[in-house]
C-alpha cells in the first residue's frame, strides 16, 4: 500500500511539473517591463526571463547544491535563458523521464487490474537512470540550439553586410547605413545587431566597440571580425564598401562550405542503413533457399 502512494505521489508531482511546463505561468507587469529594460547579455539576466517564482525556485536550487554552469553560461546568453530557468529545466526533464518507467511499469497496470510490465527491479532502477540521463541531455539540448543560432546569426549577417553594402555604395555614411540596413530584418542576428548599435549610441561608444564587446560575450567569432573591419574602415580610411562587400562574400563562402559539409556527412550516415537493408533483403531472398539445402 505505502508503495502505490509513494508511486501515486511521483507521478502526480512529474505531471504537474510537465503541465507547469507546457503551460507557463504568464509574467506580471513589473517582470515585463524589468525584461524590456535589460541593455545587454552581460549581467547574467536576459531578454524575457526577469523576475518571478521560477527564477527564485532556481536561484535556491542553484545555492542549495552549489551547481556550476559556467561551461554552458555563453550558450545559455546565446538562446536567452537564464541559469535559474535551465536548472528547473534539468529538474523537470529528470523527472518527467524518472516517472515514466513507474507509470508504465508499476502504476499503471495496477490501476487497470493487472500486474507490473516490468520486472521489479527493473521498475526502481530504471527511474534513477533515466533521471540522470534526463539530467544531463538537457545541457546537450542547449549546446544544439545555440549552435544552431550561430549558424543563423552568421546568415543574418551576410543579408546586413549586404545591405550596408549597397547603402554605401549609393552615398550613405557607414554608420548610416548601418542603422537603416538593422532596421530592415527580423530575426535573433538583427536584435543582437540593433541592440549593439542601441546601446553604442547610449553609452557613447562607437557600434564596432559595441559589436566587438557582444561576440566576445556571445561567442560569435563573425561579429568580432565585423567589429574589426567597421573600426578599420571607419578609422584608417579603407574603402568602405569593397571591404564590406569582401566580407559578406567570405560569410557566404563559409556557409556554403558548411552546408556542404553537412549534406555530405548526411550522405556517408546513410551508407550503413542502407548496406543492412541491401543484407537484409539478400538474406530474406536467399533463406528458402538455404532451409531446403539444409533439410535435405
Amino acid at each position: 500500500m505505502l508503495q502505490l502512494v509513494a508511486l501515486g505521489t511521483l507521478a502526480g508531482a512529474g505531471l504537474f511539473l510537465v503541465l507547469r511546463g507546457l503551460f507557463p505561468t504568464k509574467p506580471t507587469l513589473e517582470e515585463s517591463l524589468f525584461a524590456l529594460s535589460e541593455p545587454n547579455w552581460s549581467t547574467g539576466r536576459y531578454r524575457g526571463s526577469a523576475g518571478g517564482t521560477d527564477s527564485a525556485l532556481g536561484s535556491r536550487v542553484i545555492g542549495v547544491f552549489d551547481l556550476n554552469l559556467q561551461k554552458i553560461e555563453v550558450d545559455l546568453r546565446v538562446i536567452n535563458r537564464t541559469p535559474e530557468r535551465h536548472v528547473l529545466e534539468r529538474i523537470k526533464t529528470a523527472v518527467a523521464l524518472a516517472v515514466a518507467p513507474l507509470l508504465l511499469g508499476f502504476a499503471m497496470p495496477y490501476a487497470f487490474g493487472g500486474g507490473p510490465l516490468l520486472p521489479p527491479i527493473m521498475v526502481f532502477v530504471s527511474p534513477v537512470v533515466l533521471a540522470v540521463v534526463g539530467w544531463f541531455v538537457t545541457d546537450q539540448q542547449v549546446r544544439s540550439q545555440a549552435a544552431k543560432r550561430r549558424r543563423e546569426f552568421d546568415a543574418g549577417l551576410a543579408t546586413y553586410l549586404g545591405l550596408v553594402a549597397t547603402l554605401t555604395a549609393g552615398g550613405s555614411g557607414l554608420e548610416e547605413a548601418m542603422w537603416v540596413s538593422v532596421e530592415q530584418g527580423r530575426g535573433w542576428a538583427f536584435q543582437v545587431l540593433r541592440r549593439s548599435l542601441s546601446d553604442a549610441r547610449n553609452r557613447g561608444s562607437t557600434p564596432w566597440e559595441m559589436m566587438n564587446e557582444y561576440g566576445v560575450q556571445l561567442e560569435l567569432p563573425s561579429l568580432i571580425e565585423l567589429g574589426a573591419t567597421f573600426e578599420l574602415s571607419g578609422t584608417s580610411g579603407a574603402h568602405i564598401r569593397d571591404t564590406v562587400m569582401t566580407k559578406a562574400n567570405s560569410l557566404r563562402s563559409h556557409q556554403l562550405a558548411v552546408i556542404e559539409a553537412e549534406a555530405n556527412a548526411k550522405t556517408a550516415a546513410m551508407a550503413g542503413p542502407i548496406g543492412f537493408m541491401l543484407a537484409g533483403f539478400v538474406i530474406l531472398l536467399l533463406f528458402p533457399a538455404i532451409t531446403t539445402v539444409l533439410s535435405l
